[in-house]
């Protein structure tokens, strides 16, 4: 419900939301670091789905992925849902998945020990500095051997080069954020989390 006070009067999606309040996350936790936002732009891996809506229930995965610049640098939450919004607008309005995607294709091509030397020897560092997916989960409660589902918390795994996996799920009308992190790179994950939560609240109270 907080998701949708703060888009429905100044547009966007709610991965715009999303993607908004973890660069307000971002820019506090970085600034309690000592370290200097300004100017600065982290890029986010944001995986895409390509499955069209006569493929739902479909078997496999239709996935590629943008490199989204996450707007950490503005001042004011407002001011960084707007930014957002126009990164993520040019890259959607230039179809920027397409790379990666052809990419994807090639690679599902190769015979297994041919994709295994191709893959340990791909780095993303220096390509993205986290991965970000919001995937959208079912809308009502869910049951399991005669219980209520609580929650369902996600996690991204992070991989050679990218140190933070950013993962949110939405699951019965709330969204779970789920934080992964080598601590070689993000030395105090629980500040994050406490750094996102604070950027969500400055965000809402703005709506």
């Amino acid at each position: 419900a907080g998701v949708q006070r703060i888009r429905q009067p100044r547009g966007g999606t709610v991965n715009d939301v999303v993607l908004a309040v973890l660069a307000g996350g971002l820019n506090r936790y970085l600034r309690a670091q000592g370290i200097e936002t300004r100017g600065l732009e982290p890029v986010a891996l944001v995986p895409v789905s390509l499955r069209a809506s006569e493929e739902s229930g479909a078997m496999g995965n239709r996935i590629s992925a943008m490199l989204v610049p996450l707007a950490v640098d503005p001042e004011g939450e407002v001011a960084r849902l707007a930014a957002t919004r126009t990164i993520t607008n040019r890259l959607k309005s230039t179809a920027a998945w397409t790379g990666i995607d052809a990419l994807l294709r090639a690679l599902d091509g190769l015979p297994a020990p041919a994709l295994a030397v191709a893959g340990a020897r791909v780095s993303l560092a220096g390509v993205a500095n986290l991965v970000a997916t919001n995937v959208p989960g079912p809308r009502g409660p869910r049951w399991l051997c005669g219980r209520r589902v609580a929650s369902l918390l996600p996690i991204v795994p992070i991989t050679d080069g990218i140190g933070l996996g950013v993962a949110v799920f939405s699951y019965d009308d709330q969204l779970y954020v789920g934080l992964n992190a080598d601590p070689t790179w993000v030395p105090d994950l629980e500040k994050l989390a406490v750094c996102i939560r604070e950027g969500f609240a400055a965000l809402l109270a703005a709506a």
